[in-house]
């Protein structure tokens, strides 16, 4: 048998949705043997896949996903597990892939169509199964517990306290287009309560030009970092007293780790994850950043940075919230899926 990956991942929608196949497939590899679906000429996503995967299946590149979901389906046998995140495998390009027999898993965070799977994820803390339209044989496995993020975020080494003050991560995910980082630069312009800044852009951020004009003529203390690898995240993490990133996967990494962070929405799919967050007092509360100008982010960020003690309680309920077993969980989905 072979479990497959089929997801997402441009400019527009980061690369968020890849990262938690990559994630999944790290943690199955131990047992399961897996491969991804790719597009033909994705060359960036692939080069990606291949330092962790070698089996890759490469489809005619479609429009009508539909179309893609007919020709994936001849990959698929009874035995196969797929597994399918992207805003674009509603009910009917499930109900395609179902027609080989094989069992479907869908990583999901909008809940917006019916769900024919054998299973759903959605890592969002806070999300109830009454969001879900589904069959009566979907299990839906919702919540903290089934964190999807790469293991190492999880890491015992990188869950220590905090080892350098005044410190700040920031990242806006992979793709960042509507230019969120270069708001928060100007912020930190504005008023800037942090002794250096350790600022993380993806591959597929369209304004890099624009970003690092703008801090050669700036005064902050910035160090900019791109297409690092999962472990230098996380180290500049753990390193860091406190982090601004969107309520996406990037955030529930850094919660794993544990830092003060400071996290808003810059897409719609963030909402389950930024109202979880933000109930469970996880992180500090930034909102829209799509509507917050640099002036009214400037002062939410300094007043968050000067809340010492409020930063360790952030911390300390992190790591209350996430135990580090979420790895296993996902093990014994799959494992009970594959019987």
């Amino acid at each position: 048998m072979l479990i497959y990956f089929r997801a997402d991942s441009n400019y527009m929608i980061g690369s968020g949705h890849l990262k938690r196949s990559l994630a999944i497939s790290s943690i199955l590899n131990k047992k399961f043997k897996t491969a991804f679906l790719l597009p033909k000429n994705n060359r960036s996503i692939e080069k990606e896949i291949r330092k962790q995967v070698d089996l890759i299946f490469y489809t005619t590149k479609k429009t009508d996903l539909l179309a893609e979901a007919i020709e994936i389906k001849k990959h698929l046998t009874p035995c196969d597990i797929i597994v399918l995140d992207g805003y674009g495998y509603t009910e009917k390009y499930q109900k395609i892939i179902q027609e080989s027999g094989c069992k479907i898993v869908c990583i999901d965070d909008i809940h917006s169509y019916h769900f024919l799977a054998d299973a759903v994820i959605n890592h969002a803390e806070g999300v109830k199964k009454e969001y879900y339209s589904k069959e009566d044989y979907t299990r839906l496995y919702l919540g903290m517990k089934y964190l999807i993020i790469n293991p190492l975020f999880l890491n015992k080494k990188f869950r220590r306290g905090i080892k350098k003050e005044g410190e700040c991560f920031v990242n806006m995910g992979g793709a960042d287009p509507f230019n969120i980082t270069f708001k928060i630069v100007r912020a930190l312009e504005i008023d800037n309560p942090f002794k250096k800044i350790h600022l993380v852009i993806g591959k597929l951020n369209p304004y890099k030009k624009e970003l690092y004009r703008s801090i050669k003529t700036n005064k902050l203390n910035v160090k900019i970092y791109q297409g690092v690898p999962q472990s230098k995240i996380a180290s500049l993490m753990h390193n860091c007293e406190m982090a601004i990133c969107p309520s996406s996967t990037i955030a529930l990494e850094a919660c794993s780790v544990g830092v003060g962070l400071m996290t808003g929405i810059t897409a719609d799919n963030q909402s389950d994850i930024y109202n979880g967050l933000i109930k469970k007092k996880c992180a500090f509360d930034l909102g829209d950043l799509n509507r917050l100008n640099a002036t009214q982010l400037s002062k939410k960020i300094k007043l968050y940075a000067s809340k010492k003690k409020a930063i360790k309680q952030v911390i300390f309920r992190q790591k209350k919230a996430i135990d580090g077993k979420s790895p296993d969980r996902i093990m014994k989905i799959f494992q009970s899926l594959s019987k």
